[in-house]
C-alpha cells in the first residue's frame, strides 16, 4: 500500500507499507517512494490560489523556487530544501478531470519530470497524445441513476448518463492507446467492491492479462520495488492470492491471501466432492460405480 498526506498542492513524499501483522518497522517496505502533487489547494486556510490557473502557477513557482534555492545555498530555506529533495523521487500528480491531463503533461516537459497521473476516471475523453503516459486509475464508477420518476429524470444530464455508460470502459480505451496504468481502490466508498470493479473493466473490453498487470507488475514498477514484488518467480517476496477459479471469473472466491510469506485464510478450502457416477474398468471389463453419502463419510457401490 502507498500512504501519503492527501491534501494540498505539494503533498510531500509517500511510503510503501505492507499490510502484514508485523511491527511498523518490519512492514515499512520503502520509506521514501514517491513525491505527490495536485492542482487542488486542499484544506489550507489561505484564500490563494482560488482558481485552477492559480494552482498551476503556484506549483510551477514552488518547483522553480526549490531549484533556485538548491543552487543558492547561502540563503538557507528548509522547506525549499525538502521540496528539492522530493524532486528526486518519482512524481505523481492528481487531476480532478480529464481537462487537467494536458497541464500535467506540460509540467512533465517543462521540468523534465515524468509525472504519473492519478486520474479521475474520465480519461477516455482526452485519449489523443497519451501514448507513453502512465496513469493510476480509480474504479469508483458511478452507480446507475434512478430514472423511475419521469419528472426528476429530466434533470439528469446526458453527460452524466454517458459517463455512467463509458466509465467501466475507461481502462480498455487507455490500453488501446498504449498507456500503462495501475488500478487503485482510492475513492471507493467500500473497498470490498474493488475486485468487482476491475472485473467490470474486463467485461467492458480490458484484457485479463492487462488487468492482472495493472494489479501486480505495473504498480510494483511504478513504486520502484519490482525487484522483489509484483510477480511470481524465484527470489521474489511471497505476496499473492490463491483463488478457487480464474481471478476475473464472476463466481471466483479468494481462498488465501499471502502477505510477506504468511497465509491469511479468507475462505477455508473445502474437500473435493467425489460423489457421483463413475465407470470402473478392471481387466478390460467395465462396471458402473456409484459414490454416495456425506462428503466426510463416503460410501461406494459397484455393480458386477
Amino acid at each position: 500500500m502507498l500512504t501519503f498526506q492527501n491534501d494540498g498542492i505539494v503533498r510531500g513524499s509517500s511510503s510503501v507499507v505492507s499490510l502484514g501483522e508485523g511491527g511498523a518497522q518490519k512492514e515499512l517496505l520503502k520509506p521514501r517512494a514517491m513525491s505527490h502533487y495536485a492542482f487542488s489547494k486542499g484544506s489550507s486556510r489561505q484564500s490563494y490560489p482560488n482558481s485552477f490557473m492559480g494552482a498551476v502557477a503556484l506549483l510551477r513557482q514552488s518547483i522553480y523556487d526549490a531549484i533556485w534555492a538548491h543552487h543558492n545555498r547561502d540563503q538557507r530555506n528548509l522547506s525549499l530544501t525538502a521540496l528539492h529533495n522530493n524532486l528526486k523521487l518519482k512524481p505523481v500528480i492528481e487531476v480532478d478531470n480529464h481537462n487537467a491531463i494536458r497541464n500535467a503533461l506540460d509540467l512533465s516537459k517543462e521540468f523534465k519530470m515524468n509525472f504519473i497521473i492519478k486520474g479521475s476516471g474520465d480519461e477516455y475523453l482526452s485519449l489523443d497524445g497519451l501514448s507513453g503516459a502512465q496513469f493510476i486509475l480509480p474504479v469508483n464508477f458511478p452507480d446507475a441513476y434512478d430514472v423511475s420518476d419521469p419528472y426528476e429524470s429530466l434533470s439528469l444530464s446526458l453527460e452524466k448518463m454517458k459517463h455512467w455508460e463509458l466509465a467501466p470502459a475507461n481502462a480498455a480505451l487507455l490500453a488501446s492507446k498504449d498507456v500503462d496504468f495501475a488500478f487503485t481502490a482510492f475513492g471507493l466508498s467500500n473497498t470490498e467492491d474493488f475486485l468487482d470493479r476491475v472485473k467490470s473493466c474486463v467485461k467492458h473490453g480490458l484484457s485479463e492479462e492487462t488487468a492482472l498487470k495493472a494489479l501486480t507488475s505495473v504498480p510494483a514498477k511504478m513504486l520502484g520495488i519490482s525487484n522483489s514484488y509484483g510477480s511470481l518467480k524465484k527470489g521474489m517476496k511471497a505476496n499473492f492470492i490463491v483463488c478457487e477459479k480464474n481471478l476475473f471469473h464472476s463466481k471466483n472466491k479468494i481462498l488465501e491471501n499471502w502477505v510477506q510469506g504468511h497465509a491469511f485464510i479468507i475462505n477455508p478450502k473445502q474437500g473435493h466432492d467425489y460423489r457421483g457416477s463413475y465407470i470402473l474398468k478392471i481387466n478390460g471389463e467395465i462396471f458402473p460405480l456409484e459414490i454416495v453419502g456425506e462428503k466426510e463419510n463416503l460410501g461406494c457401490y459397484a455393480y458386477f
